[in-house]
This record gives structure tokens, C-alpha cells and sequence, in this order.
């Protein structure tokens, strides 16, 4: 995507926080490797378990990400995601398989940047690279300290349950 002809691109892409205080000239590289899809409700993006190699950004609609539980059943949603929100960025650091499916639940439009060319990134400008590792780490943490509140919370319910039968018996 040329950013010279899309600057509202070169603004949504600025406004997420992952790119956030990038340098001009590392969006506009950004936005030459960005690839644009777009897919219809029902059509999966990337499916929990293959191997992951994109980050995504969802430009707009709407997206649902799933995890199939341990049982057999309807997979359990963990997240909807809409316009500004990413997912994916994991495939960017590790070389891990997917750990969610994401499927379109809207008209969605996604902008795509792979790992091979986010590498280039690097290549083009390193101190632009490290920022956006810097924030991709940032935000994975942020998600895990909201995971662990999340377990914490279901812990005390558990307890409490376990407590209140014990009392019953």
C-alpha cells in the first residue's frame, strides 16, 4: 500500500498503539509491506494450532477469536475485536502455532503484515523495529496481566463454591 496515496492509512496505522510514535518514513516502509485482505462474516481468518507468520489489524468490521475448550463442544469466545484493535502479533516474536481461531463476524477489512516483512523493518530501520517489539511486548503484557486478574477472579469463585458444598454436605 502506497502511503502517499492512503495518508488516512498512514493515520489509523500511527493511531494504533503498537506502531504508535513511529517516524514518518518507518510507517510509510510499514505501509508498503502492509498487505490489505478483506473477508465476510463467517470466513476465518487464522485457525488455532497452524502455524502463525501474520499480525493483523483490524482496519474495519469486526472479528470474533475462539479457543476450543479441552471437551468436546462449541469452541469458547474470548474476544471480540473491532477497527484498531490487533491480533497476531505474537507470530512476530515466536514461532509458536496459533493459540486462538479468528473468524470475521462482520464485513471486515484487515491490514496484514507478515513476519518475513516486518524483518525488512529491520533491515530498513532498526530503532523503528525495536520500538514496535518494544510495544507488541508492552501489549502482550498488559494482555497477561488482565489474564491473570481474569484467573485470580475465577479462582475465588471456585473457592467459594468448593466452600459453600462442603457446608451443604
Amino acid at each position: 500500500m502506497d502511503a502517499a496515496l492512503h495518508p488516512e492509512a498512514k493515520r489509523f496505522l500511527l493511531s494504533i498503539a503498537v506502531f504508535g510514535a513511529l517516524p514518518d518514513r518507518a510507517a510509510d516502509k510499514l505501509l508498503e509491506l502492509i498487505e490489505v485482505r478483506r473477508h465476510h462474516p463467517g470466513e476465518v481468518v487464522c485457525t488455532e494450532g497452524e502455524p502463525g507468520r501474520q499480525m493483523f489489524i483490524v482496519r474495519s468490521g469486526q472479528v470474533e477469536v475462539t479457543k476450543q475448550g479441552q471437551r468436546e463442544g462449541a469452541p469458547t469466545c474470548l474476544a471480540r475485536l473491532g477497527g484498531g484493535d490487533c491480533f497476531g502479533e505474537m507470530s512476530l516474536i515466536d514461532i509458536q502455532r496459533r493459540s486462538a481461531t479468528v473468524t470475521a463476524s462482520q464485513d471486515t477489512e484487515l491490514y496484514v503484515l507478515s513476519n518475513k516483512d516486518f524483518y525488512t523493518l529491520y533491515t530498513y530501520d532498526p530503532e523503528a523495529y525495536t520500538l514496535v517489539i518494544m510495544n507488541i511486548c508492552r501489549e502482550i503484557s498488559r494482555r497477561l496481566r488482565s489474564a491473570n486478574n481474569v484467573i485470580a477472579g475465577l479462582l475465588v469463585r471456585v473457592e467459594e463454591y468448593l466452600r459453600s458444598n462442603r457446608e451443604l454436605a
